[in-house]
């Protein structure tokens, strides 16, 4: 018997496709190039070496859907470019934590969601910032307000909140038409401004701008 033969059987009894009990009536002849092919797909068979099941009980499906998630956040770009990437990877694993919600995984993933949403974030104030030193105020006021509504937490809070302030005032000193909404715009941003942030040192220049209107 040639070493061939003798890994072949000793793969046919790890497999259990050889139960041992005609041990002592093997037959030199047995192994032969029809019982190659034979043998083997038993082995295969036995270890289960292609079979999709395999991979689904060992996670495959997760580490799949796990993996796409990372490549779109790799993929993602500066904030100050296009979001899309990033947009896709924030899809890509929230479905994944509602697919999988006690993956180990979770850890890190919440992790990498955060640092997706505050490129996000960036992005939105970047884009607002933008229109207000454009003195493109109409635009800038929309893009701020749905900054706050996205990023309710955001540690821009209080420097959005001002500049809506300073917005609405700039707004209602330079259009004549419809200036007691305008003026009742600052006042209400004014107001909320104040309530939040009742030490800040920007409330003495809010409040000569305040004192203006109402006279």
């Amino acid at each position: 018997m040639n070493y061939t033969k003798i890994i072949f059987l000793l793969l046919f009894i790890i497999t259990g496709c050889y139960d041992g009990k005609h041990l002592s009536k093997w037959n030199p002849n047995f192994y032969n190039k029809k019982n190659e092919i034979s043998i083997l797909e038993n082995i295969f068979r036995k270890l289960n070496l292609f079979s999709k099941k395999k991979y689904l009980e060992n996670n495959y499906e997760e580490n799949e859907l796990f993996k796409r998630g990372l490549t779109y956040y790799f993929k993602s770009l500066n904030f100050d470019l296009d979001q899309n990437k990033t947009k896709e990877a924030i899809e890509v694993l929230n479905k994944f934590i509602k697919a999988y919600p006690n993956s180990s995984k979770l850890e890190e993933i919440n992790e990498i969601l955060n640092k997706l949403s505050k490129r996000l974030e960036k992005k939105d104030y970047y884009i607002a910032n933008t229109y207000f030193f454009m003195k493109k105020y109409q635009s800038s006021l929309i893009y701020f307000q749905n900054f706050l509504n996205n990023f309710p937490k955001s540690n821009f809070k209080e420097n959005v909140l001002y500049k809506i302030c300073l917005i609405t005032y700039k707004l209602s000193i330079n259009k004549k038409e419809n200036q007691k909404n305008k003026i009742s715009n600052f006042i209400e941003a004014y107001y909320r401004y104040v309530k939040l942030y009742p030490n800040s040192p920007n409330i003495k220049k809010l409040k000569i701008f305040y004192e203006k209107l109402l006279k």
